[in-house]
C-alpha cells in the first residue's frame, strides 16, 4: 500500500504568515502537515503532538501559540486550511476505484492505474467542505496559560475586554514570549502570574526582557535536525 501524501504548494516558501515564524516553527508546522494526513481526522492531544514532534510540552505550546495566532492550526493542533488545499481525488484509494469504473465501462479493467495525480480525475477533485468550529477566545486563551488556577476569576477578567481576532493573534504573541522567558519558566513556574492578574494588568502589553529576546535570538542560528537543547539558564545551546 502506497502511503498517504499530501499537496504542498510553492507559495510556501514565499507567504508572509510563514516567513514570520522562526526556523524551527517552520519545521514544526510542516510536520503537523504530514501528522494531519496521516492521522486523518483523528485529534491528537497536546501531549501527543509534543511526543511526535519530540520536543517537552513547554516548547510545543510556545509554537502552538505562535501558529495559532496567525490563523495557521486551530486549538487541535489542525491546519486550518486543509480542507481547502487537499482534494477527494488525492486519496489512492479513490483514484483507483474511479479508474477502474472508467475502464469498466470501457469494457477493459485489467490494468492497475499508477499511484499518481492526474488530470482525468478532475470530476473528484471536489474540495471538502470545512466545518466551522465556533471557538471561545477565553477557551483558547485558556488551554495555552501555563497556569491552571482561579480560573473563574481569570474569565471574569476576560469578559471586560473588547475582544477581537486581531487582538486576540496580539495577545498570544505576547503570551508565547513570555511563556518563554526564564522568569516564567524559572522554579517550575513558580513566578507565573494568576491568569486574572495578568490580563488585568494589561500584561499583554509588557516588553519582553533582554534575557528574553537573547534567548529567543538563538534560534535562526540553532541546528534542528538533533532536537533543541537549551543549557540551565533557557538559552538555546548553538
Amino acid at each position: 500500500m502506497a502511503n498517504p501524501w499530501f499537496r504542498m504548494y510553492s507559495e510556501f516558501a514565499t507567504d508572509p504568515k510563514v516567513q514570520m515564524l522562526s526556523e524551527v516553527n517552520q519545521r514544526r508546522y510542516v510536520m503537523l502537515l504530514c501528522m494531519r494526513c496521516s492521522n486523518d481526522d483523528v485529534t491528537l492531544h497536546d501531549e501527543e503532538v509534543a511526543f511526535q514532534l519530540r520536543v517537552t510540552n513547554e516548547e510545543w505550546m510556545v509554537t502552538k501559540a505562535a501558529l495559532m495566532s496567525k490563523g495557521m492550526i486551530d486549538d487541535y493542533a489542525r491546519p486550518c486550511a486543509w480542507d481547502k488545499r487537499q482534494y477527494i481525488s488525492d486519496s489512492s484509494t479513490s483514484r483507483v476505484a474511479a479508474y477502474r469504473e472508467r475502464k469498466k465501462q470501457q469494457g477493459n479493467v485489467t490494468v492497475t492505474p499508477p499511484d499518481t495525480d492526474t488530470d482525468t480525475d478532475t470530476e473528484d477533485k471536489k474540495p471538502v467542505v470545512k466545518q466551522v468550529i465556533k471557538t471561545d477566545y477565553f477557551d483558547r486563551f485558556w488551554k495555552l496559560y501555563p497556569k491552571k488556577k482561579s480560573k473563574a476569576d481569570a474569565e471574569k477578567a476576560w469578559s471586560k475586554l473588547k475582544m477581537s481576532e486581531e487582538f486576540f493573534s496580539s495577545i498570544l504573541v505576547s503570551l508565547s514570549t513570555q511563556a518563554a522567558s526564564q522568569d516564567w519558566t524559572k522554579s517550575g513556574g513558580q513566578y507565573v502570574p494568576l491568569a486574572a492578574t495578568w490580563i488585568r494588568g494589561k500584561r499583554w502589553e509588557d516588553e519582553a526582557s533582554p534575557a528574553t529576546q537573547q534567548k529567543h535570538s538563538g534560534f535562526a542560528q540553532a541546528d534542528y535536525t538533533a532536537g533543541v537543547n537549551f543549557d540551565e539558564s533557557g538559552n538555546v545551546i548553538l
